[in-house]
């Protein structure tokens, strides 16, 4: 049951955010009743806390992965991090991304913004180690500051997150989006070849 009531609530927190996360239509949904919910969660905070966990560490652990696999070379993790982006798209829909949803929330527990806000500091901080042996390695130019390019990425993905949103489907907004990052990846390749 506890599992059921997880994936419903990650369904409705990336639908609309911690204002969506709704105990009693979970518990409809489940043919159950609030009580059984509140047996697993003890309120919306927590049920929202431990989707917001579980998702964390299962994307921060698909990235220390891409890492090691690209490493010393963030055009390649650029390349893999898109397809990873996209194919998440096609089994879950538009709506990919739990902290995104919450960080747009306006009145949620601080609990919750502190845990959205490690998760983007993380990645922050793993695409600057990948960028800065990109530039050691000689990949990426060392005219390049590694924590602009990081912030430059973060944003291309937050910015192609949010675009795609404003899609009518998943289809559409690959076929429109799918290639920016890629593209902007290749570019900063190039400029270390010249």
């Amino acid at each position: 049951m506890r599992e059921h009531i997880l994936q419903k609530a990650e369904y409705q927190l990336k639908q609309g955010g911690y204002e969506s996360l709704n105990f009693g239509q979970i518990a409809e949904e489940l043919e159950t009743t609030r009580a059984n919910l509140h047996y697993h969660f003890k309120n919306k905070e927590t049920l929202a806390l431990e989707v917001t966990r579980l998702y964390v560490e299962q994307r921060e652990a698909d990235l220390k992965k891409m890492v090691v696999e690209n490493r010393d070379d963030f055009v390649s993790f650029l390349l893999r991090l898109e397809d990873y982006f996209w194919g998440i798209v096609k089994q879950q829909g538009l709506s990919t991304c739990v902290c995104s949803q919450l960080m747009k929330s306006p009145h949620i527990p601080e609990t919750l913004t502190n845990l959205a806000r490690q998760h983007m500091e993380f990645i922050l901080g793993l695409f600057q180690q990948i960028v800065q042996g990109s530039i050691d390695s000689g990949k990426l130019s060392k005219d390049r500051s590694a924590q602009v390019l990081s912030v430059q990425a973060s944003a291309m993905i937050a910015g192609i997150a949010n675009m795609a949103h404003s899609f009518d489907d998943a289809s559409l907004a690959e076929g429109h989006l799918r290639g920016v990052l890629s593209d902007w990846a290749l570019r900063l390749k190039s400029e270390r070849n010249q």
